[in-house]
């Protein structure tokens, strides 16, 4: 092989190494003016398992403001853009690029994006801006009024919110597009459990949820309705029986198994076996974790448990 080819293939072999690794990585840049020479790094919750932040990427701002942050990010899944008083919400997907420029303490409404996420995080930044403070006045209003009314104020802010979702093209950002619907459906579902409502009711909602998939499993505000809904059945599942039940947290698991599957179903019994570290003894975590050993499809999780048991159990 002459010395040429040898370079050729040698520059091909790196070229495929950076495409690679372009692909399990994500670049965030920008500048702030008025934030110089100060903390500045990506966050996220690697799942929600529980919700403990990690830290992906952290940088000092220049001294004209500007920063890079490159890191490993190898799922689409929300971040925080973190500040030393000021954090953002962002959404990034593998290979993504976002530039930013903003001012301090105004990165909501200031920001400029660019870059291959932009089109999904200007979104992202546009409807916090427009929703947030509508949210807050509508849990205010419905503090003071009636079930019938709590109902009308709730179906109202749900249209406006899907009325604006609607213009997002899902194309450009499929991804952020099921983020962002599972963000909004998951986060007015959740209200309906506390309103007051009969069982039909309540039942009869949730029926008609169009987004229910293990998709949305990468907003938040699915996983916390997953929870309301597994102690919805729970409830249920306790006046049928009608009689004293010996143990919760084995009567709670096996809700989960009849009444979920997949990756929810994992998520679900990995939390409420996380739950049992602060409210029970380490006798009913190995039981539980002996149980979900037989049926658990996510090895992580179940290593990330049996890592916390096995400390938990060298100082008990």
């Amino acid at each position: 092989m002459s010395q040429k080819a040898s370079i050729f293939i040698l520059f091909i072999c790196l070229f495929i190494s950076e495409v690679i690794k372009s692909q399990t990585s994500v670049i965030v840049a920008g500048a702030i003016p008025n934030y110089k020479e100060r903390h500045i790094g990506i966050a996220f919750f690697e799942d929600y398992l529980d919700y403990e932040r990690k830290v992906a990427a952290k940088t000092i701002t220049s001294r004209s403001g500007t920063f890079i942050l490159k890191f490993k990010w190898t799922k689409s899944w929300p971040a925080f853009l973190i500040l030393e008083n000021e954090t953002v919400e962002l959404f990034l997907v593998p290979g993504d690029s976002l530039y930013i420029n903003g001012k301090y303490k105004k990165l909501a409404t200031t920001s400029k994006f660019s870059g291959s996420a932009a089109y999904a995080n200007s979104y992202l930044a546009e409807h916090r801006v427009k929703f947030s403070k509508m949210r807050e006045q509508t849990d205010k209003k419905q503090k003071k009024m009636n079930i019938n009314e709590k109902l009308i104020l709730h179906d109202t802010m749900y249209y406006r919110e899907m009325k604006s979702f609607a213009k997002i093209n899902k194309n450009k950002a499929p991804e952020f597009y099921n983020y962002m619907y599972a963000n909004i459906e998951y986060y007015y579902a959740n209200k309906i459990f506390f309103y007051g409502l009969s069982r039909s009711e309540i039942e009869e909602r949730i029926q008609k949820i169009n987004y229910n998939n293990e998709d949305a499993l990468s907003s938040m505000y699915y996983v916390i309705f997953l929870e309301n809904y597994l102690n919805f059945l729970t409830e249920i599942k306790k006046r049928e029986m009608k009689e004293k039940i010996d143990n919760f947290w084995d009567f709670q698991f096996n809700i989960i198994k009849e009444n979920f599957t997949g990756k929810v179903m994992d998520i679900l019994m990995a939390r409420l076996i996380n739950k049992t570290f602060n409210y029970t003894t380490i006798v009913t975590t190995r039981s539980l974790l002996n149980k979900y050993y037989n049926v658990y499809k996510n090895i992580l999780f179940y290593q990330k448990l049996e890592k916390k048991f096995n400390d938990k159990n060298k100082n008990y």
